[in-house]
This record gives C-alpha cells, sequence and structure tokens, in this order.
C-alpha cells in the first residue's frame, strides 16, 4: 500500500461558473488551511504504475 500527498486541486467546472474564466480552478483543499496535505491511501497496482513512470520520465 502506498500514499498519494494531496494538496491542491483542480476541478473542472466550465468557464462560466470559475473566478479565473478558465475551465480550471487551481485551488486548495475543502475544509483545511492553505498549508495541509492530505494522505490518500493508494493501492500497491498504483504505486507500482507511478514507480514506473518516474524511472521513465523523473518528477520535473
Amino acid at each position: 500500500m502506498g500514499t498519494a500527498l494531496l494538496h491542491r486541486t483542480w476541478p473542472k467546472a466550465g468557464e462560466q461558473w470559475t473566478d479565473s474564466g478558465e475551465s480550471h480552478d487551481d485551488r486548495g483543499l475543502k475544509n483545511r488551511s492553505a498549508e495541509e496535505v492530505r494522505r490518500v491511501p493508494i493501492p500497491p497496482q498504483l504505486v507500482a504504475v507511478l514507480q514506473d513512470h518516474v524511472e521513465t520520465f523523473g518528477t520535473a
């Protein structure tokens, strides 16, 4: 089992519903301070896929 650390969201709402006029808004996590991180468990299969991706493409 692995863990994803989430600190931002990027919901798609449509241009008419966002503050920026873009189809996505870059936001913090709901009901959390701007610095707070949410730990989300991820299954071993996804951990393996992510490790392969990082080995192939890096993290830049």
